[in-house]
Protein backbone atom coordinates (compact mmCIF):
# COMPACT_ATOMS: atom_id res chain seq x y z
CA UNK A 1 0.00 0.00 0.00
CA UNK A 2 1.43 3.52 -0.99
CA UNK A 3 1.71 5.78 1.85
CA UNK A 4 -0.28 9.22 1.32
CA UNK A 5 1.73 12.38 1.80
CA UNK A 6 -0.35 13.34 5.25
CA UNK A 7 0.21 9.69 6.05
CA UNK A 8 4.23 9.90 6.00
CA UNK A 9 3.86 13.12 7.54
CA UNK A 10 2.23 12.33 10.37
CA UNK A 11 4.16 8.75 10.56
CA UNK A 12 7.25 11.41 10.69
CA UNK A 13 5.74 13.70 13.28
CA UNK A 14 4.93 10.64 15.54
CA UNK A 15 8.77 9.17 15.81
CA UNK A 16 9.84 12.46 16.84
CA UNK A 17 7.89 13.36 18.98
CA UNK A 18 8.61 9.63 20.76
CA UNK A 19 12.52 10.17 20.15
CA UNK A 20 12.11 13.95 21.46
CA UNK A 21 10.21 12.61 24.61
CA UNK A 22 12.54 9.45 24.88
CA UNK A 23 15.81 11.79 24.74
CA UNK A 24 13.92 13.22 27.92
CA UNK A 25 13.45 16.49 26.57
CA UNK A 26 9.63 16.55 27.11
CA UNK A 27 9.97 19.53 29.98
CA UNK A 28 12.87 21.21 28.54
CA UNK A 29 11.55 25.02 28.06
CA UNK A 30 7.91 24.32 28.25
CA UNK A 31 6.84 27.59 29.04
CA UNK A 32 8.66 29.52 26.09
CA UNK A 33 5.53 28.87 23.88
CA UNK A 34 6.99 27.06 21.35
CA UNK A 35 4.88 24.07 20.36
CA UNK A 36 6.34 20.89 21.44
CA UNK A 37 6.05 19.49 17.75
CA UNK A 38 8.27 22.09 16.55
CA UNK A 39 10.47 21.22 19.21
CA UNK A 40 10.62 17.37 18.16
CA UNK A 41 10.67 18.05 14.47
CA UNK A 42 14.27 20.18 15.15
CA UNK A 43 15.86 17.75 17.54
CA UNK A 44 14.33 14.92 15.32
CA UNK A 45 16.51 17.12 12.43
CA UNK A 46 19.34 18.69 15.21
CA UNK A 47 20.38 14.48 16.41
CA UNK A 48 20.27 13.64 12.44
CA UNK A 49 22.95 15.77 11.72
CA UNK A 50 24.81 15.94 15.06
CA UNK A 51 24.30 12.96 16.93
CA UNK A 52 22.17 14.64 19.32
CA UNK A 53 24.80 16.33 21.72
CA UNK A 54 24.25 19.86 22.34
CA UNK A 55 20.24 20.07 21.50
CA UNK A 56 19.77 22.13 24.56
CA UNK A 57 22.16 24.87 23.63
CA UNK A 58 21.47 24.62 19.97
CA UNK A 59 17.83 25.63 21.01
CA UNK A 60 18.62 28.15 23.27
CA UNK A 61 21.06 30.21 21.19
CA UNK A 62 19.59 30.13 17.83
CA UNK A 63 15.82 28.87 18.29
CA UNK A 64 14.46 30.46 21.56
CA UNK A 65 11.86 32.98 21.33
CA UNK A 66 14.39 35.28 23.07
CA UNK A 67 17.31 35.47 20.09
CA UNK A 68 19.86 37.47 21.87
CA UNK A 69 22.04 34.98 24.36
CA UNK A 70 20.82 35.71 27.99
CA UNK A 71 23.55 34.78 30.38
CA UNK A 72 20.57 32.47 32.04
CA UNK A 73 20.42 30.96 28.84
CA UNK A 74 23.62 29.12 29.84
CA UNK A 75 23.49 29.31 33.82
CA UNK A 76 20.39 27.02 33.31
CA UNK A 77 22.46 24.29 32.06
CA UNK A 78 25.02 24.42 34.80
CA UNK A 79 25.02 21.92 37.73
CA UNK A 80 27.54 24.62 40.41
CA UNK A 81 27.25 28.16 39.17
CA UNK A 82 23.82 30.10 39.18
CA UNK A 83 25.17 33.14 38.33
CA UNK A 84 26.25 34.27 41.38
CA UNK A 85 29.01 37.15 41.89
CA UNK A 86 30.69 34.59 44.47
CA UNK A 87 30.44 30.81 45.07
CA UNK A 88 28.24 29.79 47.55
CA UNK A 89 29.15 28.27 50.54
CA UNK A 90 29.32 24.04 50.48
CA UNK A 91 29.56 24.81 46.51
CA UNK A 92 32.75 23.29 45.35
CA UNK A 93 34.65 26.91 44.18
CA UNK A 94 37.12 24.80 41.36
CA UNK A 95 33.76 23.26 39.64
CA UNK A 96 32.12 26.56 40.07
CA UNK A 97 34.59 28.70 38.82
CA UNK A 98 34.93 26.34 35.58
CA UNK A 99 30.86 26.67 34.78
CA UNK A 100 31.51 30.91 35.34
CA UNK A 101 34.42 30.75 33.08
CA UNK A 102 32.38 28.68 31.13
CA UNK A 103 29.34 30.97 30.88
CA UNK A 104 31.47 34.30 30.33
CA UNK A 105 33.39 32.52 27.62
CA UNK A 106 30.06 31.56 26.20
CA UNK A 107 28.20 35.01 26.25
CA UNK A 108 31.84 36.85 24.90
CA UNK A 109 31.48 34.73 22.08
CA UNK A 110 27.93 35.15 20.91
CA UNK A 111 28.34 38.83 21.51
CA UNK A 112 31.71 39.29 19.81
CA UNK A 113 31.43 36.14 17.44
CA UNK A 114 34.69 35.03 15.96
CA UNK A 115 37.03 36.39 18.56
CA UNK A 116 39.37 34.54 21.19
CA UNK A 117 36.50 33.27 23.29
CA UNK A 118 34.90 31.73 20.35
CA UNK A 119 38.34 30.21 18.99
CA UNK A 120 38.93 28.91 22.96
CA UNK A 121 35.87 27.32 22.63
CA UNK A 122 36.69 26.14 19.52
CA UNK A 123 39.64 24.49 19.89
CA UNK A 124 38.63 22.72 23.09
CA UNK A 125 36.02 20.97 21.76
CA UNK A 126 38.24 19.62 18.66
CA UNK A 127 40.53 18.90 21.42
CA UNK A 128 37.76 16.50 23.14
CA UNK A 129 36.61 15.06 20.14
CA UNK A 130 39.92 14.22 19.19
CA UNK A 131 40.49 12.71 22.33
CA UNK A 132 37.39 10.32 21.31
CA UNK A 133 34.93 11.71 23.93
CA UNK A 134 32.74 13.20 21.21
CA UNK A 135 30.05 10.34 22.12
CA UNK A 136 30.58 10.14 25.96
CA UNK A 137 27.86 10.59 28.17
CA UNK A 138 25.77 12.21 25.38
CA UNK A 139 22.49 12.10 26.67
CA UNK A 140 23.16 13.85 30.07
CA UNK A 141 22.50 17.41 30.54
CA UNK A 142 26.23 18.94 30.50
CA UNK A 143 26.64 20.54 26.86
CA UNK A 144 30.03 19.32 25.23
CA UNK A 145 31.65 22.63 25.01
CA UNK A 146 31.38 22.43 28.90
CA UNK A 147 33.08 18.80 28.75
CA UNK A 148 35.40 20.18 27.06
CA UNK A 149 36.35 23.20 29.01
CA UNK A 150 36.36 20.71 32.09
CA UNK A 151 38.49 17.83 29.76
CA UNK A 152 41.08 20.61 29.40
CA UNK A 153 41.43 21.70 33.14
CA UNK A 154 41.48 18.02 33.76
CA UNK A 155 44.14 17.35 31.53
CA UNK A 156 46.30 21.02 32.82
CA UNK A 157 46.24 19.67 36.17
CA UNK A 158 46.56 16.17 35.71
CA UNK A 159 50.31 16.84 33.98
CA UNK A 160 49.40 14.23 31.67
CA UNK A 161 48.88 13.79 27.92
CA UNK A 162 44.80 14.32 26.68
CA UNK A 163 45.35 10.71 25.16
CA UNK A 164 46.79 9.36 28.73
CA UNK A 165 44.08 11.77 30.75
CA UNK A 166 40.86 10.39 28.78
CA UNK A 167 40.03 7.19 31.26
CA UNK A 168 40.58 9.35 34.26
CA UNK A 169 38.88 12.05 33.09
CA UNK A 170 35.88 9.68 32.64
CA UNK A 171 36.09 8.35 36.24
CA UNK A 172 36.67 12.14 37.61
CA UNK A 173 33.66 13.28 35.36
CA UNK A 174 30.74 11.04 36.35
CA UNK A 175 32.26 11.33 40.41
CA UNK A 176 33.41 14.36 40.93
CA UNK A 177 31.19 16.21 38.15
CA UNK A 178 27.89 14.31 38.55
CA UNK A 179 27.63 13.07 41.80
CA UNK A 180 27.38 9.31 40.91
CA UNK A 181 28.79 6.40 42.43
CA UNK A 182 31.53 4.67 40.24
CA UNK A 183 30.33 1.68 38.97
CA UNK A 184 32.27 -1.94 40.85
Amino acid sequence: MIQSEDEKDSEFLSKALEDYILAGLSDFEKYDDIPLTLKAILYNRFDHWNGGDGFKLFYLRYYNEDIMVSEQSFVRLCRYYRGEDDCPQGVSKLLWGYEKSWVEFNLRASKFGNGADADYLKTIEREYNDSGLRYFEMMDDTPASLKALLFNRFCHWDSGSMRHSVEPFKKWYLSSYMGKEPDA
